[in-house]
């Protein structure tokens, strides 16, 4: 089904069944500190270079780099930490991805307010990624307390690179202050792959896709889930092409509304359903102004998608 209005388009397509229903920052640049492929334990100094466990001055970030020798990759959290981020440095050739563990119920509170895919500053990311990486997987498990110095916005991103890795969040995702917004940014066009996330998240600012991201559960508004726990899931935000959410759950109805945000191009963005069943969404549908084209989609011979009120207007 294709409807065209006024500056929008959205393109409602299937290979399973479709119903649209309803119709009536700025932060001080963080100093990175190595990981030296030593040990195994995050907490420990003699493990990352300087000898200094990242946190030891308030604007560290613990880089974790491939390519050492030996090329230590999986690593355990034992303890809580504070950095400004965690960037996942992958310019080394390496024929595993990273695994980062936790102890249970450890977490990592995230300062950056990075506002730019490459900024140091970004709370989480992977990037200058080497060829031959492709096929392999960055895992960081332990759970995340989004805590930006200024403001309420956090960004996850990765590289836009064919031979970027799959980027899994699994661990579960809070907030230090009410409201703070999630932007799952970067691996846009067709190169990157997914950042997916997969914890019980009750931050609850905005869900953002402004790259290629995916989510394995969306709750209602207030409810935790890998969406977060906020009003809005939002597909766009100016600061990439290509963009893509996922979703990878089961059968869901949802009141989030959801919002189709601006762009600086009038690039497409896709909304896929890849998982089983109806997923539902009963929430308030809105967008900003600009030309855009929009693919909603079930993609799964098992899955259906709905929206309802609002979808025609954009």
């Amino acid at each position: 089904m294709r409807r065209k209005m006024s500056k929008h388009r959205v393109v409602v397509a299937a290979s399973a069944a479709v119903a649209v229903s309803g119709f009536a920052g700025n932060t001080a640049q963080a100093a990175a500190v190595n990981w030296a492929h030593v040990g195994t334990d995050w907490n420990t100094g003699a493990n990352w270079a300087g000898g200094n466990v990242p946190g030891f001055v308030a604007t560290d970030t613990a880089t974790l780099n491939t390519g050492g020798t030996p090329d230590v990759l999986s690593i355990n959290m034992s303890a809580p930490s504070t950095v400004v981020g965690v960037h996942f440095d992958l310019s080394g050739t390496s024929t595993a991805g990273w695994n980062v563990t936790a102890t249970s119920g450890v977490a990592v509170t995230l300062t950056g307010t990075g506002s730019a895919i490459n900024n140091g500053a970004t709370a989480l990311r992977s990037y200058a990624v080497a060829a031959g990486s492709t096929g392999n997987t960055v895992t960081f498990a332990p759970n995340i307390i989004l805590a930006p110095s200024s403001g309420t916005n956090q960004m996850f991103s990765t590289a836009n690179d064919a031979d970027s890795p799959l980027f899994r969040v699994t661990g579960d995702i809070s907030e230090a202050v009410t409201g703070v917004n999630l932007n799952i940014a970067g691996g846009g066009g067709n190169n990157g792959k997914l950042i997916v996330l997969s914890g019980t998240n009750s931050f609850t600012g905005d869900f953002i896709a402004s790259g290629r991201a995916a989510v394995t559960s969306i709750g209602n508004k207030g409810e935790s889930s890998a969406a977060g726990a906020g009003n809005r899931i939002v597909l766009g935000k100016s600061l990439t092409t290509g963009i893509v959410l996922e979703y990878q759950g089961g059968a869901k109805t949802t009141d989030r509304d959801f919002h189709f945000g601006a762009t600086t191009s009038s690039t497409d963005r896709q909304f896929n359903h890849t998982g089983t069943g109806l997923l539902k969404f009963t929430g308030a549908v809105t967008g900003d102004a600009a030309n855009y084209t929009a693919v909603l989609r079930a993609t799964n011979a098992l899955g259906t998608l709905e929206f309802g009120d609002g979808i025609e207007n954009y």
